[in-house]
């Protein structure tokens, strides 16, 4: 079947007027007092400061296309939506949309059970039961599926049951166009995604790769750095860090990596003195900061002489062993403690130095299984299970 685009927004932008006065309950002679009143005192009132909550935004969805927008607060996510489901109006630019729209958080609205929707279905009265079918029945069946953090509400089973209806949707033809924050249902579920910030376009691509660019700029880490001059390198006078990089199986540089398959921690470095074995040490951290493992490179070449000169060493990560998310990495070169092999010296270190997402594509065939939600853990290991049934 072939595709037609049916959502188009072209050079789409949005001003607000902070300080505004905005139309209230206020008496007609309160408004008409208002008025005059700004009219008598135009000279003393300060202008009004403005802001562009979205800034010359474009960008196509194509018919059964699962589209992902992600962004920091105040990136204009919420706008972008407001103005797709005609609530506001653009200042500038136009957005053209063909086909039915609905949005998934009307159907809570609409069925009036909002500050219930944390309580087990099995507590809902016979009218509940009504007004929530009827609204799930007049809601989604549009061509156009809007959704608006519709995982900050409910519980496990209600967030794995909107996923699931999202992804049938799609499957038949339907258009989703995703806004949340949780990074790794948005990578699993859409095709693409878009990064907003201040109000602007700033990628639109694959959703692994937009979300591990969004991830990686928030903490201040990419995939690979490097030092060429060796002088101004990480290090001391024993051995200074030449480059880090993420790598795939066929040395390629990535930012994102699917969580069954392998991935490499390249570190260049340069030996300068001969005078204690020293060898490599990698420490990974996952975003909320907990140490998911360090190890180091027990291989005995690192105790033979001669030991000055160039290296390039290859950490491999095996697949299946981390969960979803963002880790950064901490190269180091070390050496064993003067007085005993208990303790680590580290000759060069670089804390932070890159990171990478690893994201679920959500084939059923990883230690989730059909599991829709987070795992909790930094790893995630792919166990052998043995069963028996008696």
């Amino acid at each position: 079947m072939a595709t037609s685009t049916v959502i188009e927004v072209e050079g789409l932008s949005k001003r607000y007027r902070l300080g505004q006065l905005q139309a209230g309950y206020d008496t007609l002679r309160d408004t008409i007092a208002h008025g005059v009143s700004r009219i008598a005192h135009r000279e003393r009132l300060p202008a009004a400061e403005e802001i562009w909550a979205l800034r010359d935004v474009s960008f196509s969805v194509e018919q059964g296309e699962v589209m992902g927008v992600i962004g920091p607060n105040g990136a204009g996510k919420s706008t972008l939506l407001k103005i797709l489901t005609r609530i506001t109006t653009p200042t500038t630019g136009n957005a053209t949309i063909r086909g039915h729209v609905g949005r998934l958080s009307e159907i809570v609205e609409f069925s009036g059970v909002q500050k219930f929707i944390d309580t087990p279905v099995k507590r809902y009265s016979s009218g509940m039961y009504v007004r929530l079918a009827f609204s799930v029945a007049a809601h989604l069946e549009p061509e156009i599926l809007l959704v608006d953090e519709v995982l900050a509400v409910g519980d496990a089973e209600f967030q794995r049951r909107c996923l699931g209806r999202m992804e049938e949707l799609s499957r038949h033809g339907r258009t989703v166009l995703f806004v949340s924050h949780q990074m790794q249902v948005l990578a699993r579920l859409c095709d693409r995604a878009i990064l907003l910030r201040e109000g602007r376009v700033v990628q639109d691509g694959p959703s692994e790769q937009v979300v591990a660019h969004y991830l990686q700029a928030e903490g201040g880490a990419g995939s690979t750095r490097s030092w060429p001059d060796l002088a101004s390198a990480p290090g001391g006078k024993r051995v200074r860090v030449r480059g880090v990089r993420v790598v795939d199986e066929d040395g390629a540089v990535v930012d994102s990596v699917d969580v069954r398959r392998p991935v490499g921690i390249e570190i260049s470095f340069t030996v300068l003195r001969d005078d204690v074995a020293v060898f490599p040490r990698i420490k990974v951290v996952d975003r909320e900061g907990n140490n998911a493992f360090t190890t180091v490179d027990a291989n005995p070449m690192w105790t033979e002489l001669p030991r000055i000169g160039d290296y390039v060493v290859t950490a491999w990560i095996p697949g299946n062993l981390l969960n979803e998310g963002l880790y950064t990495v901490e190269p180091a070169v070390a050496s064993l403690g003067a007085l005993g092999f208990n303790k680590l010296v580290l000759q060069a270190r670089v804390p932070d130095a890159v990171a990478f997402h690893v994201y679920d594509p959500g084939e059923g065939d990883t230690s989730k299984g059909h599991f829709a939600g987070q795992l909790r853990g930094a790893v995630r290991p792919l166990l052998e299970w043995t069963s028996d049934r008696r």
